[in-house]
């Protein structure tokens, strides 16, 4: 499996992406920031540009894979998956389309293939299908450019209806619903990929089997005597009839005229149910299955497969979009590019020189990226806590450094001033006391922060103990209660909101 060193991304990269974030989960943080720091010293300067998490990513994923053979990658993995899932998709969706096809133009030599239904059957109602597609298409990327709520309302009810229904344990049931909400958390994080890739299979399904019919269109036309009729009781004039194929056939009349029945043709289709087809002349009544064969190449064949490359072109723009921007690869950006803590003095443990050769090109090294500038909320509230206890705590805790330190009051209508002060690309950290429980108030304060500050702008829920007696400092949190907040935290399904214990 061959791994480009430019920009692009490939979903076989982001599942190993994520499989190694998964296994250091099972790794002491003082290894990962020690590692991680040094696969970025050794890396060389990193440009800082719209890219530049990209290709910390890239250098990250690299540096690990090292270790690592091939095959046991989740990514190597899902390349045969997924060629065996292209290839099954397009072997069922050719054999359903030949099946309907021939069901469609099933012709017992007595009676003939009524026109409008086969051309219903074939041509309009596939075309239908691909205009609904294309709608529903247009109107999510409408609510995804909008930051409309993509969770459908309808799954989310059946979920829940569902656990209700046959997990009758609480710790079950919410086990289940974290597991839900941790899967959704995962699949927003790369964004409309995961959709795309869903979508261009479906597509490809939708493809093989208007192709499929097609085929079976050809076979009949090509090895059996097939006879097409029209009928009305109306006052219908053959000239109304061949007025309308002219129309439709209007793609490919001018250099497939054998694909357009004449006014002859039409006119000696003309069946009337009492008295049969056998007065009718044969080569009028088979006229019309090329006529079938356009109309389906035209209306039904090219654009399902017009929708197919453009869902395919939105799956690789939408890899090209993905910016890395979530809670975990945000820590790991500041691991990464953050110098190290001593955590006995608070001082920076001077880097190895791996990538500066003078003590300068070191020095510089020690300096904090932007991205792990942290403005911190603090409730006016909360046990008291000093700004100097704050800064090394994020320091310490999250490998970055404080800019702002405002005072809120956990009230929407009342922080909403303290909230136009924050800066557009630096980090958000709310504190909290996490002893005490989590809220709907505090969930809903969440989702209104979220909705004035954006999507992509990292918030880290820092929570602490009760005070101590003897030192007189936040204690840390128990893992029970930190739990409990995570679970309560993951609801909102928010990539880009993370929850950590603050030690001080």
């Amino acid at each position: 499996m061959k791994y480009r060193k430019n920009k692009k991304w490939s979903v076989a990269e982001l599942l190993n992406y994520d499989y190694f974030q998964y296994l250091d989960k099972s790794i002491s943080a003082l290894v990962t920031t020690s590692r991680d720091r040094k696969i970025y010293l050794a890396a060389g300067e990193i440009p800082k540009s719209h890219w530049a998490r990209r290709k910390l990513a890239r250098i990250w994923l690299n540096a690990m894979r090292k270790e690592m053979p091939d095959t046991s990658l989740p990514g190597t993995t899902f390349l045969t998956v997924n060629r065996i899932i292209n290839w099954s998709i397009a072997g069922l969706g050719i054999i359903l389309g030949v099946l309907y096809g021939f069901g469609v133009l099933k012709y017992t030599g007595t009676e003939a293939i009524n026109l409008l239904i086969a051309f219903v059957l074939l041509v309009l109602l596939p075309l239908f299908f691909t205009l609904i597609t294309l709608v529903m298409i247009i109107l999510r990327k409408y609510a995804s450019n909008h930051n409309q709520k993509r969770e459908n309302p309808i799954i989310q009810m059946l979920y829940q209806k569902v656990t209700k229904h046959f997990i009758s344990s609480e710790q079950k049931r919410r086990g289940a619903e974290a597991f839900f909400n941790h899967i959704s958390i995962r699949l927003k994080k790369y964004g409309s990929t995961p959709a795309w890739i869903i979508t261009v299979r479906l597509q490809l399904f939708a493809v093989m089997i208007q192709f499929g019919s097609l085929l079976a269109v050809l076979f009949s036309g090509g090895f059996h005597d097939l006879a097409f009729a029209w009928q009305t009781t109306t006052n219908i004039t053959p000239e109304t009839i061949h007025n309308l194929v002219t129309l439709i056939s209007a793609p490919w009349h001018n250099w497939a005229s054998n694909g357009v029945p004449t006014l002859e043709n039409v006119a000696g289709s003309r069946v009337i149910l009492k008295e049969g087809i056998s007065k009718l002349n044969s080569d009028n009544l088979s006229a019309w299955w090329q006529f079938i064969c356009y109309s389906m190449l035209f209306y039904s064949v090219i654009p399902r497969i017009t929708l197919l490359l453009a869902s395919w072109a939105m799956e690789k723009i939408s890899l090209l979009r993905i910016d890395f921007r979530d809670t975990e690869s945000s820590a790991l950006f500041r691991r990464m590019t953050s110098p190290i803590i001593n955590q006995d003095n608070e001082n920076f443990i001077p880097d190895p020189p791996l990538r500066g050769e003078t003590e300068n090109e070191n020095h510089i090294a020690e300096e904090y990226h932007p991205d792990a500038t942290f403005n911190v909320l603090i409730p006016d509230d909360i046990n008291p806590i000093t700004d100097n206890e704050i800064r090394t705590a994020v320091k310490t805790n999250l490998h970055g450094k404080c800019n702002q330190l405002l005072t809120i009051m956990i009230d929407e209508e009342q922080d909403i001033s303290e909230w136009k002060k924050l800066i557009a690309k630096e980090s958000i950290l709310l504190m909290q006391e996490g002893w005490q429980p989590c809220t709907m108030e505090y969930l809903d304060y969440i989702k209104s922060l979220r909705k004035a500050i954006g999507n992509t702008q990292l918030i880290v829920v820092g929570l602490t103990g009760s005070i101590s007696h003897e030192t007189k400092k936040p204690k840390e949190l128990d893992n029970d209660t930190f739990n409990d907040w995570r679970y309560q935290l993951s609801t909102l399904r928010d990539p880009a909101l993370e929850s950590r214990k603050m030690i001080f």
